[in-house]
């Protein structure tokens, strides 16, 4: 577990519709929101994959922007201003490759943590390159993993997630309401085999030209014995916080004192008992 300066982290998820055209006007709707969480007290927000990239086939190399660049750079003064985290997936172009990566920003403004998604869905196969690997980032909360999409479902991402003591999974996606079910089944059962906190931000809406209609599904959730006081009675105690399927901000507090108690006693969180299975 990180050193933490306060025991609750105040996560603010911003679930938006994705842009199919055109960039400025979204990062002021997303300014906008990233205010009203940071005055909401969230000292950790999370906006979606590809908030602020328009996704079409047909003019992927010019909507992609390098890392850092202006999108990071929009996303480093909002931290500055507010204090605060802030992680978002963007479409990202380096050495004419283009990869959907995700990004985590401190309150110093500085570009600490950059994710590829490494696991592409067959649409993205066809334009996006694959990242590799997975890299927990040490922050005043606790221990931050990115993840995109589809890389919760894989185990070895996971376990590398686990090996690095990861305390908070960022998930950011995009998913198809066909799937959105089985998605979030994955997204409980992998906060209970890596002990971690699993926060998944979602776009929201119709995709012209991924022709699918993208669920909200924004969520928080954690094994509840590592937070629970009591017996756990179902598995709706896994959900910490989730979003309605619109368009919105929404918050959960988490105890990570609590958190880090509870793991102690978890042989799933313990680093020697994962690297045996």
């Amino acid at each position: 577990m990180g050193l933490f300066k306060s025991n609750q982290v105040r996560i603010g998820m911003i679930q938006s519709h994705v842009p199919v055209e055109g960039n400025e006007d979204m990062r002021d709707t997303l300014s906008e929101w990233i205010d009203e969480c940071a005055g909401n007290g969230a000292n950790l927000i999370c906006l979606p994959e590809l908030c602020a990239t328009p996704l079409s086939i047909n003019n992927v190399e010019e909507s992609a922007e390098p890392v850092p660049g202006p999108f990071t750079e929009f996303l480093a003064d909002k931290a500055r201003e507010h204090q605060v985290y802030i992680a978002s997936g963007l479409l990202e172009t380096d050495d004419n490759e283009v990869y959907n990566a995700a990004v985590l920003i401190d309150p110093a403004g500085n570009l600490i943590g950059k994710h590829r998604k490494v696991c592409l869905n067959i649409f993205e196969k066809s334009f996006i390159s694959a990242g590799s690997g997975i890299r927990v980032i040490d922050t005043k909360l606790g221990r931050i993993a990115l993840m995109l999409g589809n890389d919760l479902s894989s185990f070895a991402l996971c376990q590398e997630a686990v090996n690095g003591e990861v305390d908070i999974v960022l998930n950011m996606v995009s998913i198809p309401e066909e799937y959105a079910f089985v998605f979030e089944c994955t997204a409980d059962a992998r906060s209970i085999d890596m002990d971690a906190v699993v926060v998944v931000v979602s776009n929201v809406g119709y995709h012209k030209y991924a022709r699918s209609h993208f669920k909200g599904i924004s969520r928080v959730v954690c094994n509840p014995l590592l937070l629970s006081s009591g017996p756990v009675e179902g598995r709706d105690e896994v959900i910490m916080a989730k979003a309605e399927d619109k368009e919105g901000i929404y918050y959960c507090d988490v105890d990570m004192k609590k958190l880090a108690k509870g793991r102690k006693f978890s042989s799933c969180a313990n680093k020697e008992y994962a690297e045996t299975v």
